[in-house]
């Protein structure tokens, strides 16, 4: 195990509340097994540096907490981020540290706030969902970069959805794409 991503890896257990996860604690914690044998984790050899967390699939487990300040920049090889359907209240701060990450999956979890800016900068970011989060404040065009977006769920309320929309609007236009599946909640449905 790369120690660093071990320690993140007990860091985000211990402050998600591991011990009341529905699903038990998914072998977490475990000082026996390699993390990459934790269930829901998927590690990858990474040149010079060992197994790496790539993969957190989190989601439908009874989650409580917050990412920690330390989560994105110490588990930087992410390609995958899932705790959908858990009640997660932040997204990860310090987000455009996950260069590699590919699907991040927040949905339907309580996060307040916005969307932050820095995941403008996940350029091979393709699947993207906060919908049914309590989402509020100016919605950043982080659609702009995202030239690798291929499907996004999100929800913005009624005040903020006009903007939103033409952000994404306007992205698809300049990189003369289309998603596979865009949805915007807060009244209807695109």
């Amino acid at each position: 195990d790369f120690l660093a991503d071990r320690e993140e890896l007990l860091k985000f257990g211990n402050d998600m509340h591991v011990q009341n996860w529905t699903d038990g604690s998914r072998n977490w914690m475990s000082e026996s097994l390699s993390v990459c044998a934790w269930e829901g984790i998927c590690c990858a050899s990474v040149e010079g540096r060992g197994n790496r967390v790539t993969e957190m699939h989190v989601e439908r487990n009874g989650l409580r907490g917050a990412f920690a300040d330390s989560f994105a920049p110490t588990l930087s090889e992410l390609r995958v981020i899932n705790v959908h359907l858990n009640n997660v209240s932040n997204f990860p701060p310090n987000v455009s540290a996950l260069t590699h990450l590919r699907e991040a999956k927040f949905g339907r979890n309580p996060i307040h706030g916005t969307v932050p800016a820095g995941f403008a900068s996940l350029r091979n970011l393709t699947k993207f969902n906060c919908n049914f989060c309590a989402l509020s404040g100016q919605f950043p065009d982080v659609f702009g970069s995202m030239s690798a977006l291929e499907e996004s769920f999100w929800e913005a309320g009624a005040r903020h959805a006009k903007f939103a929309l033409e952000g994404l609007r306007e992205h698809l236009a300049k990189n003369n794409q289309s998603l596979t599946e865009a949805k915007l909640y807060g009244g209807r449905a695109v």
